[in-house]
């Protein structure tokens, strides 16, 4: 049986196999759909007015939205109106295990300290720095992206209008590892 780093770094590489695979596949200079997918254009949308107006609770996971299952299904209700998803419940339950690990993740991000004191300060300092420039709608490109908040994007739970490959990889091994 194969550890669970092993595992892990296995579906590592073939979501990159498969992302290197469409990217050479993929005429760049045309803007037709990718194998049947909808071309998605990130850039437009983060910079987009109506998505800087979406709500921080539905955007950035803190630790009361984790705490159980239920505060980490209400965000997810959240995060479906803000980003204007139509979800059923079935649907919603089946992608609730996606959505709680991307919440998770970005947590973990957002709030991570390295263990020596000195760089800790210096994380604090430079990330509340940041937070005050991009509320300011000022440029943080000069900062490396560790410093950089993590939110949860439009496809936290796993993409649209159908799981990606990743995603549905993804789903599997948290079923097995959780079932």
């Amino acid at each position: 049986m194969a550890s669970r780093s092993a595992r892990e770094a296995e579906r590592l590489r073939s979501g990159i196999r498969d992302a290197l695979e469409i990217w050479q596949t993929h005429d760049h200079a045309s803007t037709k759909p990718c194998n049947g997918a909808p071309i998605f254009d990130y850039i437009a949308y983060f910079n987009n007015p109506e998505y800087q107006r979406l709500p921080d609770d539905a955007k950035m996971p803190t630790d009361k939205n984790l705490e159980s299952d239920e505060a980490v299904w209400a965000l997810y209700e959240r995060w479906c109106k803000a980003h204007n998803k139509d979800r059923d419940h079935a649907e919603m339950n089946r992608r609730f295990k996606l959505f709680r690990y991307q919440a998770k993740d970005v947590h973990h991000w957002n709030t991570h300290l390295p263990p020596d004191p000195e760089k800790a300060t210096v994380y604090i300092q430079k990330r509340q720095e940041v937070k005050l420039l991009i509320s300011k709608g000022q440029g943080v490109a000069e900062f490396e992206e560790w410093y950089l908040p993590m939110e949860l994007g439009p496809f936290a739970d796993g993409g649209d209008p159908v799981l990606s490959a990743s995603s549905e990889r993804l789903l599997k091994d948290l079923e097995e590892r959780d079932p």
